[in-house]
């Protein structure tokens, strides 16, 4: 973006999007807080924004290919997400942004990021079972397993996951399971 079309916002408050992702620094999730950031400078060599988070005092420079526009009302979009812990800012691009998972982060973030972790380490695991944690299960040993008790309502969640088609229901026997899509492994980082 050309960051001097932003000149008429200097001192304005804006809101990002995505939305920031914040947790403790035991990486346990704090949940989305819509914060005012208000941006003080515009920048050169390189272009750059730099911003302040009124209510947490947090500081955040953003090079012009993080910025893809401002939008009306109070609007910046970003090409990257912003994951805040403790008192830094982690930057990471977004392959593309995609409103679908925008929607998603906002309704299960601990979830979304237990399966980012499960990318992580096996990026190549594409199929998903549903458990408690008191059955047994003799599985083949490359599912993405995800347990009741650690995510209140998590057969609505991944009815939700299946409505946005980024997840196939393809239970066969009595456990529930389900197929992630090369979107959705994308967006997580695989």
């Amino acid at each position: 973006m050309n960051l001097q079309a932003l000149e008429k916002q200097l001192g304005q408050t804006l809101r990002l999007r995505p939305i920031p992702i914040r947790l403790d620094d035991n990486g346990t999730d704090l949940g989305r807080s819509d914060d005012p950031w208000r941006l003080d400078e515009i920048l050169t060599k390189p272009n750059r924004v730099r911003m302040s988070n009124l209510p947490t005092g947090h500081f955040l420079e953003l090079q012009s290919d993080n910025v893809k526009q401002f939008q009306s009302p109070d609007f910046l979009i970003l090409r990257c997400k912003l994951t805040i812990v403790g008192r830094t800012i982690s930057v990471e691009p977004i392959f593309k942004f995609d409103e679908r998972f925008e929607r998603l982060e906002q309704l299960m973030p601990a979830l979304l990021d237990e399966m980012r972790r499960d990318m992580s380490d096996t990026p190549l695991r594409r199929e998903i079972v549903l458990l408690q944690k008191n059955w047994t299960y003799n599985g083949k040993g490359n599912e993405l397993v995800y347990y009741f008790e650690e995510h209140p309502d998590l057969l609505a969640k991944m009815q939700v996951l299946a409505n946005h088609l980024v997840v196939t229901h393809i239970t066969h026997n009595n456990v529930t399971r389900y197929m992630m899509s090369e979107d959705l492994a994308q967006y997580l980082g695989a």
